[in-house]
């Protein structure tokens, strides 16, 4: 796994690949238990899993998969992994999200319903969907870090060696995950900080590749005031636009008051 990224469980298998690979026949089984799963990028939990695999045919199944994450959300799945080499091992799962915790880091939340599908095969794959967010809210910290910090580093004396190595391997490269999830908000969400207090609703989709997301789509403005200079400003509308393929990506339009 990258390093962002750490997962531990138990793992209990007895599965057999015969045949040949025109024509590969899966036995046995494998179960996961007490499996765990943290991204530090989105500090996102999955604790409690459990998944059972099937070898059927040429195809290896994954009959059940339950998990939940650190609040009071689930997780669960369903899928297939079909032994085709001239395909490249083609795969399918449906994933289902029940109040699960998507974002939970430097002041950003969000929880969801909904389902995702994920298919591909070892070259590449989509992860597609809709999803309804249940809880959101951003807070903008009141103060911007600019610190930097300071690092005592120490050369060896063969670094010239290992940088002429470094350069001349080449980085591996992603496995090109590509994004196509439609968002969309249940309630208003809170945006909040540096004098702002709004709430926002409206839909977004998510595509683009997993390492360089984008968002395209509309927000619109529910209720909100600001305050600055000590003066109290009631936002009587606003809309916010993600574009795609423009110059400026995000474009926000806003209109606020002040009552004398």
């Amino acid at each position: 796994l990258p390093d962002n990224h750490q997962a531990t469980g138990y793992l209990d298998t007895d599965l057999s690949l015969t045949g040949s690979l025109l024509k590969p026949k899966v036995e046995g089984y494998s179960v996961i238990r007490y499996g765990q799963y943290h991204n530090f990028h989105s500090n996102t939990h999955i604790k409690d899993l459990t998944a059972s695999f099937r070898g059927e045919g040429s195809s290896l199944f994954l009959d059940e998969l339950t998990a939940t994450d650190n609040h009071s959300g689930k997780i669960s799945a369903k899928g297939e992994w079909k032994f085709h080499y001239l395909s490249s091992l083609p795969f399918h799962a449906s994933i289902f999200l029940e109040n699960y915790t998507l974002f939970d880091k430097n002041n950003i939340f969000a929880n969801c319903d909904g389902q995702l599908d994920l298919s591909g095969n070892l070259q590449k794959a989509t992860l597609s969907g809709d999803l309804q967010l249940n809880n959101a809210s951003m807070i903008i910290p009141e103060k911007f870090t600019s610190e930097k910090p300071s690092l005592n580093i120490s050369f060896p004396q063969d670094f010239d060696l290992l940088k002429e190595r470094s350069l001349a391997q080449s980085p591996p490269s992603a496995y090109p995950l590509t994004l196509d999830i439609n968002t969309h908000s249940k309630k208003p969400f809170r945006v909040m900080g540096k004098g702002l207090r709004s709430q926002w609703s409206g839909h977004l989709n998510i595509r683009n590749s997993f390492d360089s997301p984008k968002a395209v789509g509309a927000l619109k403005l529910h209720s909100g005031n600001f305050h600055f200079a000590g003066k109290s400003f009631l936002i009587t509308d606003g809309n916010l636009n993600f574009h795609e393929g423009t110059e400026n990506p995000q474009t926000i339009d806003v209109i606020a008051e002040l009552i004398l």
